[in-house]
């Protein structure tokens, strides 16, 4: 049986709204930056924001390598290591782009 959602809190609710309204000029944004800034990092990271907000975000698998034993024989706290690793490697890839966007769209 499938697993009901708790409803929104008002919060939440208003969060959602304030993102749609604002969402038409953060495309613009993004779109400016992509096609005018003199950063490539800048412009490559807001043309992937576009295509993530109109296509989705592509699927990502991770990939982890043990010869001698399958992922669900390794001991507990090495399953943990090896999955917290490919965490914090996502975390990074977010993070580089982040404050470029973010400086972009205040100014």
């Amino acid at each position: 049986m499938a697993k009901r959602r708790s409803p929104l809190t008002r919060e939440q609710k208003l969060a959602n709204e304030m993102a749609r309204q604002c969402s038409e000029g953060a495309i613009r944004v993004l779109n400016e930056i992509m096609m005018h800034s003199d950063d490539e990092g800048a412009r490559i990271k807001a043309a992937n924001s576009i295509l993530d907000r109109g296509l989705g975000k592509p699927h990502q698998s991770v990939a982890i390598e043990n010869h001698e034993h399958s992922f669900r024989d390794l001991p507990a706290v090495q399953r943990r290591a090896m999955l917290l690793a490919a965490v914090s490697a996502v975390d990074a890839e977010i993070e580089v782009g982040a404050p470029k966007l973010l400086q972009a769209s205040e100014e």
